[in-house]
């Protein structure tokens, strides 16, 4: 049996009445079982800091370098890198706006009655950036939803996170998700 759950049990055990107990037990449960937030790498080219109830997954995006989920919670997010030297094309970004139109825009198409947010300069670390926000409807079920998007900048990559949520959970969850792209930092 786990520490934590021994610790519950015996507390639990030791109190007279049923109600308390289960009050007891449940309030340690829950701190026996929080995760704290821990840096996550991609290669050795940048790291994020995300909470420890995201898991890696990688059915997100096939591009992404990073990508963490909750489906419980349903909350998301995708971290996506991109070198200068490899937008060649015509039709490729070359300025942080345009990278950040162009990696959005796929978001903010499964969106219904969406409504975009323009949030500004950011800058994070030594890197510029710009951040934006979406909200809307999933087209597929109906869902109310919260996007944000920043797009950062240095000298040799272009750098996209995506965080996304139901919007009622942003009362509980948004300081975590606002979090993750500031903690993000150049390797």
């Amino acid at each position: 049996m786990k520490p934590e759950l021994r610790l519950i049990l015996e507390c639990a055990t030791a109190l007279r009445t049923p109600r308390r107990a289960a009050l007891i037990a449940l309030t340690l449960a829950l701190f026996a079982c929080s995760q704290p937030a821990h840096e996550v790498k991609a290669g050795d080219r940048f790291a994020l800091t995300i909470p420890g109830y995201l898991d890696p997954v990688e059915t997100l995006h096939s591009r992404a370098a990073l990508q963490f989920e909750n489906a419980r919670r349903e909350i998301y997010i995708i971290a996506i890198d991109q070198a200068r030297a490899e937008l060649n094309k015509p039709e490729d970004p070359k300025k942080l706006d345009a990278f950040l139109n162009i990696s959005a825009a796929a978001y903010e198409e499964l969106l219904i009655d969406r409504s975009l947010k323009d949030l500004g300069a950011v800058e994070i670390g030594s890197l510029k950036g710009l951040q934006r926000e979406a909200t809307g409807r999933l087209r597929r079920n109906n869902a109310p939803v919260t996007l944000t998007f920043t797009a950062l900048e240095s000298k040799e990559r272009f750098y996209f996170i995506a965080t996304w949520t139901l919007t009622e959970n942003l009362r509980r969850y948004g300081a975590d998700l606002a979090a993750i792209p500031k903690s993000f930092r150049e390797l």
